[in-house]
């Protein structure tokens, strides 16, 4: 009697596993972009198109901790796979298993996904602390000279002493961060060229993290400003499709040589 119990309740939890997984649709969603080092999200719809709920449905991604979830009767559940950002440009979703050990936890049921999603990774951001060149900052006029004042915020830079402390960024400060100095420009049409050929001296991943760095701050003080890549020019705007378009170019640059 014992032999045919647990060979009944073995046959169950094969059933009622394989059912429990039966016949769920999984779509990819829109990840939203994330820095370098940062933690990129999936995003992913669950879709359960029949009557019956569906209990502890575990999502895994490679060397990631599993998502479990249930998904009611006639419903879509949306769930995020976290994944580490290792490095700028698509990061393409990696293999991704979908199990059940419901009803009774006597039986794995499992299945591989093969998703075409990803999720773009900007570059790290640099530090705070160079200011961008006075030959990137002009007018309308397309002039190149730049005037320090009081009325457009530029950016930030290191501290130099005699610095008002009006124009530290105490903020920074609070954070832990080192003696920062806001910039201001006195022409309220003031525009920024974050330009390629003003950083020579370094490499191209420190570059385009520089380049990132100036992208943030002239987006957060509302400037107008554009990029110059080589082979890309991206014109002067603002605002948040700019922004991202500004990152965009910048997480998928490819050196030219």
């Amino acid at each position: 009697m014992l032999t045919f119990l647990l060979a009944s309740l073995g046959m169950t939890s094969i059933l009622h596993s394989y059912r429990n997984m039966a016949r769920l649709t999984i779509r990819p969603g829109k990840s939203i972009p994330v820095f370098c080092d940062e933690l990129a999200k999936y995003v992913l719809h669950v879709d359960n198109h029949h009557g019956q709920a569906r209990y502890a449905i575990a999502f895994q991604l490679a060397q990631q901790a599993p998502v479990i979830i249930d998904v009611l009767a006639d419903s879509t559940t949306q769930i995020e796979l976290p994944s580490p950002a290792t490095q700028r440009g698509w990061l393409p979703i990696t293999t991704l298993t979908i199990s059940t050990r419901f009803p009774l936890g006597l039986v794995h049921a499992w299945s591989h996904l093969n998703l075409t999603t990803a999720c773009l990774v900007y570059p790290r951001p640099a530090a705070a602390g160079m200011e961008i060149p006075s030959s990137s900052v002009g007018t309308g006029g397309n002039k190149t000279s730049r005037k320090i004042g009081n009325d457009d915020f530029l950016g930030v830079r290191n501290y130099h002493p005699g610095d008002s402390p009006r124009h530290i960024d105490w903020k920074a400060v609070a954070r832990g961060q080192e003696l920062l100095t806001k910039q201001f420009a006195d022409n309220e049409n003031s525009e920024l060229w974050l330009d390629w050929n003003s950083l020579g001296n370094l490499d191209t991943e420190a570059r385009l993290s520089q380049l990132c760095r100036w992208v943030i701050d002239a987006d957060a003080a509302g400037n107008r400003y554009g990029l110059r890549l080589p082979l890309l020019h991206v014109p002067i705007g603002q605002g948040v499709e700019h922004r991202h378009q500004c990152l965009e170019a910048l997480a998928l640059y490819r050196d030219a040589t």
